[in-house]
Order: structure tokens, then C-alpha cells, then sequence
């Protein structure tokens, strides 16, 4: 198997296995927030993440990928793009921004519901 085969293979693997730990942590986390007789509720919304993102993640990802990372590209005989590198870097740089805020605002969010949760 080619090298850049098996990384392929190993990356679907590893993000697999996350998945497939953290889903039942995820809904564990979510039930313990909700007041009692609620639990449902929170586990419906416990979805809507999942929606947003399918929403807003086609349009957003293909905004960075053709207005931002693909200036500057030549298309070669093939059909494909070759990309320019100072164009790929800030694509890239917005894609970590995104990751970082999430997790920031992650991080917020769990600070603020436990600190109302004592009260």
C-alpha cells in the first residue's frame, strides 16, 4: 500500500475511534446538565450543533476554499488546480481561527453553565 494511502487510512481510523469514544461522553455530559424530566429535551438539542454546521459548513468551507485559497491558481492539462502557496496559508489561517474559537467558546460556555448550575 502507497505511504499516502495508509495515512488516508489511518486519519479515517483515528477520527473513527474519536468519534466513537467522545459521541457517548458527548450525550453522558448533556444528560447530566438537564433538570430532571428535561433529559430528553437537552438530548434533542444536543443535535442542533450537528445542524448548523451542515448548514453553514458547505458555504463557509467553499467561500475559503474558491475566494480565498484558490487565488492565484493554475489549472493544469489535467484539470486540476495547481495552488499557489500564499494563497493556501491564509485559507488555513482562518480554518485554525474557526478551530480556536470553538474551542474557546466551548471552554466559556462549560465555565458559565457550572458556575449557574452551584447557584
Amino acid at each position: 500500500m502507497p505511504l499516502g494511502s495508509m495515512f488516508i487510512v489511518m486519519t479515517v481510523a483515528l477520527i473513527a475511534f474519536g468519534e466513537l469514544f467522545a459521541s457517548a461522553r458527548t450525550y453522558e455530559y448533556i444528560g447530566a446538565l438537564a433538570p430532571k424530566e428535561q433529559e430528553g429535551l437537552f438530548l434533542g438539542y444536543a443535535n442542533m450543533p450537528m445542524a448548523i454546521g451542515a448548514l453553514l459548513g458547505g458555504p463557509v468551507g467553499a467561500f475559503i476554499f474558491n475566494d480565498v485559497m484558490c487565488k492565484n491558481a493554475t489549472k493544469l492539462d489535467n484539470g486540476l488546480l495547481r495552488l499557489d502557496s500564499r494563497s493556501t496559508s491564509p485559507g488555513w489561517v482562518i480554518l485554525m481561527l474557526i478551530g480556536f474559537a470553538s474551542a474557546i467558546s466551548m471552554y466559556l460556555y462549560n465555565r458559565w453553565i457550572t458556575r449557574h448550575r452551584a447557584e
